[in-house]
């Protein structure tokens, strides 16, 4: 049979009440037989809302909106020409605004992403944007000297949310030392709180560039300044370099002068531990090694269990792998080796040693 003759014409409303077309509604012809199908055409609406899908050979066919519900079935015969109405659903947009402060005193030229979009404050910190998806989005504060001081999730509720910032913001500096009271360069140093289990989670930015809220580095003389830290009673300072003891400074209490917080942090020197898998191909299989510690003494969660990190494979002989620990506590660990997603398995290799080690040699796992 000749299928030319046979068409769809779909009519896509906004919703029951409304009966008007989207602008850019777009529709989709699948042809079902029995429990398969497979989409026909995509086409987008005209102005009137309108899409004409046209040469269907005979068959049963299902036509549905973007938003993939209120679909409408069909069943197409030869000469035939049918119109369907779908509705189209469309979720309510949202307004948010409010108003930016530092001090008691409204913020101008502030940045704000919210989700991904940008905006700023006006000369009375004021700011505003329309026609938001109604969800939790990421919304930023970037701050025209300190940069981003302010990072947190906000519920949109349409018709239209208020979310008014007021900052309230110090510093912090010191000198980082070890433990022998030398100085200790690039040492990061960044701000976080507590997740539920206790550990302490670095403060992030959202939107295009994701980085730690406030990063920065001591420098040769172990000196650091972190500018423009919203005050909080939960925040903690997090020191990280390799072969030294990641350490967590907290809760800080700020002066309530408004003036700099000053800090003597002391590192401790970690144990590093290079381990070479030896016997497996790495085309099969890619391998995790983990550290688990043994110790009486409580540590933080990210402390206690901990992965090594890949090193190249240069020297190394063929079926080799090398890793590297190099934050690991002095005492007792258990090494672990696991195939990439198979923890459920349990390790394919295990040891259990003390660090600091006498042997210098790699350590060796066969799975």
């Amino acid at each position: 049979p000749s299928p030319l003759t046979n068409s769809i014409r779909s009519h896509l409303l906004r919703t029951p009440q409304q009966r008007c077309p989207p602008k850019r509604g777009r529709v989709t012809c699948e042809e079902w037989r029995g429990e398969d199908h497979w989409e026909r055409a995509r086409l987008e609406t005209d102005a009137d809302g309108r899409a004409r899908f046209e040469h269907l050979a005979p068959d049963e066919y299902r036509l549905s909106p973007a938003d993939g519900e209120g679909s409408q079935g069909v069943v197409v015969v030869e000469g035939s020409e049918q119109e369907l109405v779908l509705l189209h659903r469309v979720e309510p947009s949202v307004r948010i605004h409010g108003v930016v402060t530092e001090g008691g005193r409204p913020l101008a030229g502030a940045k704000l992403e919210i989700g991904y979009i940008e905006t700023a404050t006006d000369a009375k910190g004021r700011y505003a944007l329309t026609g938001l998806d109604a969800e939790v989005v990421d919304f930023t504060i970037t701050h025209p000297r300190f940069g981003p001081v302010y990072a947190e999730g906000v519920s949109l509720v349409a018709p239209e949310t208020r979310h008014d910032v007021a900052l309230e913001l110090t510093s912090l500096a010191g000198i980082v030392r070890d433990a022998s009271d030398r100085p200790v360069g690039g040492v990061e140093l960044s701000l976080g709180v507590p997740d539920s289990e206790g550990d302490v989670q670095v403060l992030w930015t959202a939107g295009r560039e994701s980085r730690a809220l406030h990063l920065t580095t001591s420098d040769a003389e172990g000196r650091f300044r972190i500018d423009g830290v919203q005050l909080r009673d939960d925040l903690w300072l997090v020191l990280e370099r390799d072969e030294f003891l990641t350490q967590r400074i907290g809760p800080l209490v700020f002066p309530r002068d408004g003036s700099t917080l000053g800090l003597a942090p002391t590192l401790e020197r970690a144990a590093t531990l290079a381990v070479v898998v030896q016997g497996s191909d790495p085309q099969e299989l890619a391998w995790i090694v983990k550290a688990v510690w043994l110790g009486e003494e409580r540590l933080a969660p990210a402390d206690r269990e901990q992965r090594a990190a890949n090193e190249r494979n240069d020297g190394l002989a063929p079926g080799e792998q090398g890793f590297r620990f190099d934050r690991l506590r002095p005492g007792p660990w258990a090494i672990e080796l696991h195939g990439l997603f198979e923890f459920e398995r349990g390790p394919r290799a295990h040891a259990e040693i003390t660090l600091p080690r006498t042997d210098t040699e790699p350590l060796i796992l066969r799975p």
